[in-house]
């Protein structure tokens, strides 16, 4: 039963490390570098014990194994994934910083885009009358979550920049 708990939190690694790799883009062949972070550190003796097992399946060049969780004020521009069990950080070169900054400009113009059409909507007298009222909150709701995921995009570019 341990075998496998360790098993899965190996593939749990390595599909976050991909997935990273994944969304920005970057090609399979290339090898990474890698940073884990766990408050537990039975997860950072697995990794360093599994190391040639990750860097083969995660097409890594190299990890570090750090105590403790990873926050980008500590890590410089890099994308981070978060588990339960531990964090993981790829950290961006110039290269995968461009085109992490225009993935996110992209998404902040289309976010943008849809809150100036919502707050028209819900600014808009004559449609507050007409529409029905589970429709306005449920509107309301999803101009307040955008706002939030607008306010977390604009800091990760300005962590980017």
């Amino acid at each position: 039963a341990e075998a496998e708990g360790q098993v899965e939190l190996l593939q749990q690694m390595i599909s976050e490390i991909r997935n990273i790799r994944a969304e920005l883009k970057i090609e399979p062949k290339r090898k990474l570098a890698a940073i884990l972070g766990s408050e537990d550190l039975h997860v950072l003796e697995l990794a360093r014990r599994e190391e040639a097992m990750l860097f083969g399946l995660a097409r890594l060049e190299s990890l570090e194994c750090r105590s403790g969780h990873l926050t980008g004020e500590k890590l410089g521009p890099g994308m981070i994934r978060s588990t339960a069990r531990f964090d993981v950080c790829v950290p961006l070169g110039t290269k995968d910083r461009e085109v992490e900054r225009a993935r996110l400009s992209k998404k902040k113009e289309k976010i943008g885009s849809e809150l100036d059409r919502l707050g028209r909507q819900l600014n808009d007298q004559a449609f507050r009358a007409k529409a029905p009222e589970n429709v306005i909150r449920s509107m309301e709701a999803r101009l307040g979550d955008l706002q939030i995921e607008h306010q977390k995009l604009l800091d990760q570019l300005a962590r980017l920049a």
